[in-house]
């Protein structure tokens, strides 16, 4: 499985005269969707360099065949790790283990549940930014996706 985007070249039109050739129409290269997509995705409260905080929203596979999440890489922190949060006898635990989205699925990414974590913040993180971040899966993929920075309550 490998991740890909659709890729668009745009031509600039303008008038042939008669000295000039009419410009071929540039063609439009379209590849497979990627693997997984993301919406609504939000880091919550970062608190600054050093600390590490949760991802939270919906990743979806958009592919006809089982997608396997392992983690993440990210500019601005040392590691992106998925993350199991169970609740037993009213004590939360959390621990790392891949996400599997079945074909053609979101899953919702939450605090009590399964999210991804962004470990040691390497810079702070300015509240109501967007920034880039990279999901990887199994196979060795990795999608490019973008997240809102949540304000500190």
């Amino acid at each position: 499985m490998v991740a890909a985007i659709a890729v668009s070249t745009l031509g600039v039109g303008g008038c042939a005269t008669q000295e000039q050739q009419p410009r071929t129409p540039q063609a439009t290269q379209t590849l497979p969707p990627a693997t997984v997509s993301a919406s609504t995705l939000t880091i919550q409260q970062p608190t600054g360099k050093g600390s590490k905080t949760i991802l939270t929203g919906s990743l979806t596979n958009t592919k006809d065949t089982p997608v396997v999440v392992v983690g993440g890489s990210a500019y601005f922190a040392t590691q992106v790790r998925v993350m199991r949060a169970d609740v037993s006898e009213g004590k939360r635990t959390s621990s790392a283990q891949p996400l599997t989205i079945d074909a053609q699925q979101t899953v919702r990414l939450r605090k009590n549940g399964t999210y991804l974590q962004i470990v040691k913040l390497t810079e702070s993180l300015k509240p109501g930014s967007s920034v880039p971040f990279n999901v990887m899966t199994q196979d060795g993929s990795s999608v490019t996706v973008q997240a809102d920075v949540a304000a500190v309550k």
